[in-house]
């Protein structure tokens, strides 16, 4: 029914009668209210979804959907935005929580299609066990972000026995994606770079990647490498310009896999707090090219097959597709030991500048091992015991010239700015206070005194009888 503009004013029809709302706003409020409350749907055996699909398929954004322990033979597209999708061990780590029974999304008995693949954007994933997609045809990920992408969190899942666990897509500077909590292991089916836990370039990300946290994973049995973000450099694909921006890999466990860290055509990008140990066939940290911007600190790098950190030849060979130079790494505060190849190498032509790899520990406090370091890199200082250890303590004139001492063992290290460096294993600290007086070959004497809070005095004879005014400071994560 129309009414008048003084009809609506008073309420009232042609004839008088009671007042009332206009019914017709009624239907309007029903509206609005359902679409603010989200839905949780449930999915299972006698619930009102058997599939995930079916609950994705009636599913609004803000809404949740709820899967039972099972198993669920199905390619979940999941295709609306703001959606969560939570199995039954939603909220448990699987390496440190306890777990029931797995609500599992699997390619086996489903052609091998990729369990989730996700088309939508701030879709949560958490809680699964996502397993066997073995169809290369089918795309081959346990989880696939699709090209274009962005703000989706993944966490909480076991993600095993795919050819590649998940493919990486984000492409927004301001809504992260996620990739948290998960034990992403033995993705080595065969197909297209099988062995993978985690992998992208510009075709799967659709373009350039940004905005990434890869936190807190762990990665193990994985053949090929645990991550590879792996945007190609040369003028054909197009340009030199990195395609991978604001990625940061940190705390993650990455042990056994055939290698740890590949990345290519990279800026702004760090590997902090990683556990980067026991690569079977490769390197802990292998640079392609194109990378400008890359830190590499406070990480264990360790028990290798390869290099710790191997800035390598172009490995497409004649393609060309790695083909531009490296600049600004800098490796710090690592601990680096025990790598078969070697610690650090720099194939000729493959890095511009001066790699920046001081205070890092090399398993030893003499420094790196001869001949393990390959290339223009400067390593000095070194610690003088791994890091994070708060025994180590440190004093500098601003000049360059830094005395180490670990109190708990009387190892210390006075590194000089011209780079020479006296060492010795006689540090005395008594009463907050240390001395050091050290005779060297050639009747050089070292002698440091001085408060442990406070500015140490230090003498060189034999070198014209130098003195050194050396102030405390912390040079980096260093507890």
């Amino acid at each position: 029914m129309f009414f008048s503009p003084m009809q609506k004013l008073f309420g009232r029809t042609s004839q008088p009668s009671r007042r009332r709302p206009p019914a017709r706003f009624r239907p309007w409020l029903e509206a609005l209210e359902t679409r603010l409350v989200p839905a949780t749907l449930d999915v299972g055996a006698g619930e009102t979804y058997t599939t995930i699909g079916a609950a994705v398929a009636a599913a609004h954004p803000g809404d949740i959907i709820k899967v039972d322990p099972g198993t669920y033979a199905e390619q979940v597209n999941v295709n609306v935005n703001d959606l969560t999708i939570e199995g039954a061990n939603a909220g448990i780590n699987p390496v440190t929580g306890t777990r029931g029974p797995e609500s599992i999304v699997t390619g086996a008995g489903n052609g091998g299609k990729t369990p989730f693949y996700v088309t939508a954007n701030d879709v949560t994933i958490d809680g699964f066990t996502i397993e066997e997609a073995t169809n290369d045809n089918q795309f081959g990920y346990g989880i696939l972000l699709s090209p274009a992408t962005h703000g989706s969190t993944v966490i909480n899942n076991i993600i095993t026995d795919n050819i590649v666990g998940i493919g990486l897509a984000n492409n927004s500077s301001t809504d992260q994606t996620l990739i948290q909590y998960n034990l992403i292991e033995n993705n080595n089916e065969p197909g297209a770079s099988s062995g993978t836990g985690i992998y992208t370039d510009e075709f799967v990300a659709g373009g350039n990647l940004t905005n990434v946290l890869i936190d807190s994973n762990t990665f193990t049995g994985n053949d090929n490498s645990a991550v590879i973000l792996g945007a190609t450099t040369d003028n054909s694909f197009p340009g030199t310009t990195p395609k991978q921006s604001a990625i940061t890999i940190s705390n993650n466990v990455m042990d056994g896999n055939g290698s740890g860290v590949f990345v290519s055509s990279a800026t702004n990008a760090s590997i902090t707090s990683d556990k980067i140990v026991n690569s079977t066939s490769g390197d802990g940290v292998f640079i392609g090219g194109g990378v400008n911007g890359l830190t590499i600190t406070n990480d264990q790098i360790s028990g290798n097959d390869g290099f710790a950190i191997n800035i390598g030849p172009d490995v497409s060979g004649n393609a060309g597709f790695f083909s531009a130079t490296n600049s600004n790494i800098t490796a710090n505060y690592d601990n680096i030991e025990n790598n078969t190849a070697g610690a650090i190498s720099i194939t000729p032509g493959r890095y511009t500048g001066t790699l920046d790899a001081t205070y890092n520990w090399w398993g030893s406090t003499d420094g790196p091992a001869p001949g393990s370091i390959i290339g223009n890199v400067n390593y000095t200082p070194w610690l003088i015991a791994p890091a994070n250890t708060s025994s180590t303590l440190f004093w500098h004139d601003g000049s360059g010239d830094v005395l180490m001492v670990d109190t708990s063992t009387g190892n210390y290290a006075f590194f000089l700015a011209d780079g020479e460096v006296f060492s010795g294993t006689n540090a005395v600290i008594h009463h907050d206070k240390l001395q050091i007086r050290s005779l060297r070959e050639m009747g050089q004497i070292f002698l440091a005194r001085g408060p442990l809070d406070g500015e140490i005095k230090a003498n060189l004879t034999g070198r014209g009888n130098e003195v050194f005014y050396l102030t405390p400071f912390t040079p980096g994560p260093v507890d």
